[in-house]
């Protein structure tokens, strides 16, 4: 499929990469000219939803006009994936598979483990991607055991919130309550890979 047409039915960005390419330096021009074409394909499509029937056509139309606008209530509601989403998916694909083939390797157990670990959307799309793996149930063993480690120093922070503890220093724990969010959510500002998803 010619990349126009790959734009043309994901609509341009999704709203995060959107808005991220709004702040990069001398993009106006090239977000003009992208979105003139989407704006004037979707231009078309509109016009031909809205073209008054003759009078003699018109109670023969009716029933081709609702299919026409189901038929484009769909285009928009199943537009293809934000292409940068497109591509941000595929290297995730591509980081979870060297993460499940390369576990043995010792430098690669020890960066996870020194890690905050996958966040829950990761998690299910590594399951999703190595069900059949050998490596899996280690990959979640050690997954396992970051979020025990997490959920201590959850503990911890929440204890501390009792003012009567109020002199005593943070550790670790002190942006667990920051983390807990990530785990969830993902990155602040970022919807997920797709964009419209998120998600799994």
């Amino acid at each position: 499929m010619d990349q126009r047409d790959t734009w043309r039915e994901a609509r341009g960005l999704c709203h995060w990469h959107a808005w991220m390419a709004t702040e990069t330096p001398h993009s106006g021009g090239s977000l003009a000219l992208l979105y003139a074409d989407v704006l004037h394909h979707d231009l078309e499509h509109l016009a031909a939803l809205t073209a008054a029937a003759s009078a003699t056509q018109r109670w023969r139309s009716h029933r081709s006009l609702v299919q026409r606008l189901q038929g484009w209530l769909c285009s928009w509601r199943q537009q293809r994936l934000c292409p940068v989403c497109d591509l941000w998916r595929e290297q995730e694909r591509l980081y979870l598979h060297v993460l499940l083939e390369d576990w043995q390797e010792p430098e690669l157990a020890q960066a996870f483990a020194a890690s905050s670990g996958l966040c829950w959307r990761h998690t299910l799309r590594l399951v999703e991607q190595g069900k059949q793996h050998a490596h899996l149930p280690a990959v979640l063993a050690a997954q396992q055991v970051r979020l025990q480690r997490l959920q201590e120093e959850l503990h911890e922070f929440i204890r501390k919130l009792d003012y009567r503890l109020a002199r005593q220093p943070y550790g670790r724990e002190a942006d667990a309550w920051r983390r807990i969010v990530t785990l969830y959510v993902g990155m602040r500002g970022r919807q997920g890979s797709e964009g419209q998803d998120p998600p799994p």
